[in-house]
């Protein structure tokens, strides 16, 4: 494996300052000025909010390492301008990698979701069987996320088996870790139907939202770095936790994201120019926000504190439990902060009679102190790079524009 995908790939320093993609894209060449950004990064973040950003911020500096800097958001709110939004801002922007395509832009699509479901609306793509136009018509360069199913049937024909000529297919962890080229259109498939939640990926078996990112930047960028290129990161799961109110899961998703933005940020900042490339992080407006439920500062400290030393979601405890045994309840009580369930919880865990989930939040949720509120908040961005108004119509302007 070379030294860059080395890099890319590791688990040890994942989102580290000086990852693979900034070295791929930020050092290995310089780059040519432009008038208006050649390659482009926009994280579109569903469920994403002030309050989010503002709790998220707390736990991912709670819980940095050195290898994982904390510095995403933060300098994100310093460096970017806002922009509001209207209406359904990914409905606003169908069909935008079609456009930038065929203008020459090497274009890339990671996402959380089935990637059918979203190329279908960002490639603009109108056939019942989004899998097969993809692999047959589409201009994609990088694709990754979920779906993996539809690609690979139980039975039926196996989409990859002609893709992988002259292409390069991950389909799942070991081969994402281990891949030794790169050739052609990337097709990264990392599960079945959706990636899992940040927080509960097993790296064993799964990719996750910031390695596929990561990927898709130095990928792109071509080996020199300068490749024009226009990619979207989608994120649905952290609307999912925030709907399900999974504090460990929201707290985790948000961590992510901070690390793709890091490692976008830096990407950008390592560029002789920065000003050819340019990130957006839109959020798609929110109906759920998450705020602390205690009012002094020692509380809210300890909160997050005790949030920051869970390592999996509420909803993974009923998965690890279903079938548990008094031995596979120690293991998982060791393994999740230390959880001490009574008595009368280990039984009832071990009759069906209550889930993991409903255990360990009984457990945790007072100690932690976050609570959930009904409060819509409206869509908006991020954007550094782009000098119009209105991102919608910039971004399409960028698409549209023949890349240099």
């Amino acid at each position: 494996m070379n030294e860059v995908m080395k890099q890319v790939t590791s688990r040890s320093s994942k989102r580290s300052l000086f990852s693979a993609a900034a070295l791929a894209i930020g050092v290995l060449g310089a780059t040519t000025a432009h008038a208006a950004p050649n390659q482009v990064v926009v994280v579109v973040a569903q469920g994403l909010s002030p309050q989010v950003i503002d709790l998220g911020s707390t736990y991912v500096k709670t819980s940095a390492t050195e290898d994982e800097p904390t510095i995403g958001f933060n300098d994100l709110k310093v460096a970017a301008k806002t922009a509001k939004l209207s209406g359904d801002v990914v409905a606003s922007m169908r069909g935008i990698l079609k456009i930038a395509e065929a203008n020459g832009y090497k274009t890339g699509l990671v996402t959380t979701n089935d990637v059918t479901t979203d190329a279908a609306a960002f490639y603009d793509i109108t056939s019942t069987n989004v899998a097969d136009a993809l692999i047959k018509n589409s201009g994609f360069d990088f694709l990754a996320g979920g779906g993996r199913t539809q690609f690979v049937p139980a039975t039926g024909t196996n989409l990859t088996t002609a893709f992988k000529t002259g292409n390069t297919a991950l389909l799942n962890a070991d081969e994402f870790e281990n891949v030794e080229e790169i050739k052609g259109r990337v097709l990264a498939l990392q599960a079945d139907e959706s990636l899992s939640y940040a927080i509960d990926g097993d790296v064993a078996t799964e990719a996750g939202l910031g390695d596929l990112a990561s990927l898709a930047m130095t990928t792109l960028a071509g080996e020199d770095g300068n490749s024009p290129f226009f990619l979207v990161v989608h994120d649905a799961n952290l609307l999912k936790a925030l709907n399900a109110k999974d504090t460990p899961a929201v707290l985790g998703e948000f961590r992510e994201l901070d690390g793709i933005v890091t490692e976008a940020l830096s990407v950008r900042d390592g560029k002789e120019t920065p000003a050819s490339m340019a990130l957006a992080v839109v959020t798609t407006g929110a109906s759920v926000v998450p705020d602390y439920t205690i009012e002094t500062p020692t509380g809210r400290s300890n909160a997050i504190f005790i949030a920051s030393k869970l390592p999996f979601s509420y909803a993974k405890a009923t998965t690890a439990l279903k079938g548990a045994t008094e031995e596979s309840i120690d293991e998982f009580a060791f393994e999740y902060g230390s959880w001490k369930p009574s008595a009368d919880v280990r039984a009832a865990v071990i009759a069906g009679t209550t889930t993991g989930e409903v255990a360990v939040r009984s457990s945790f949720e007072p100690a932690i102190s976050i609570g959930f509120e009904a409060k819509e908040i409206a869509p908006m961005a991020y954007v550094v790079g782009i000098s119009e108004t209105d991102l919608v119509a910039g971004l399409a302007k960028i698409a549209a524009t023949k890349a240099k």
